[in-house]
């Protein structure tokens, strides 16, 4: 997660005191409201954004020598409009997408990676700086949501088509290797076996 400069407001913002979670963590439904929706819809490039919200449980990890750690998981669904990218046509799509973010104040910090409690040859992402004390779910859901959009969302049974771009027919799959790089190593290879 990365901290906005101080400047910018976050387009949505839902703030939580890692110091007052229970124990056993808290449940919380998040949810942005109209103006954040079409704040972030700006911030990646979207028609629209119609419906953003998630159900998460954010609860503390056992830190040690001072240190604070959480993990914040869950589920995320949206409701989105972007547009097709070869028809310019809008496109609705429904986003649900687990949630697994692990947070610590060392994070962010001149504390080397390899120090921080994480598995980097694993699934996970080093953890994201508790910054101020505090997790901005709201910034978790935006990133987690921009994560997990098409970068180039196409209407179903669309193909791009570059011979109407560029005039030129794509090359098939055997032109592709004649002309190829390795067309003369192809060549030289198949002379040996034939002597």
């Amino acid at each position: 997660m990365t901290e906005a400069p101080q400047h910018m407001h976050p387009e949505f913002s839902r703030r939580v005191a890692v110091a007052s979670l229970p124990a056993d963590g808290r449940e919380m439904v998040v949810a942005a409201d109209v103006d954040e929706r079409r704040a972030l819809a700006d911030r990646f490039g979207l028609a629209a954004l119609h419906r953003l919200a998630a159900t998460v449980t954010i609860r503390p990890l056992g830190g040690g020598r001072g240190v604070t750690r959480a993990e914040v998981t869950g589920t995320l669904e949206a409701e989105v409009e972007q547009t097709c990218v070869v028809t310019l046509q809008p496109l609705s799509r429904t986003v649900q997408e687990a949630l697994r973010v692990r947070f610590s104040d060392e994070a962010g910090s001149d504390v080397p990676e390899t120090a921080l409690d994480f598995d980097p040859a694993g699934d996970d992402d080093p953890p994201d700086p508790i910054l101020d004390g505090e997790i901005d779910l709201g910034e978790v859901l935006a990133e987690a949501l921009g994560l997990a959009l098409d970068p180039h969302p196409r209407a179903d049974g669309v193909a791009f088509d570059a011979t109407a771009w560029t005039g030129a027919p794509v090359p098939q799959e055997e032109e592709k290797v004649a002309d190829g790089p390795f067309a003369a190593l192809a060549a030289i290879k198949a002379r040996s076996r034939s002597s």
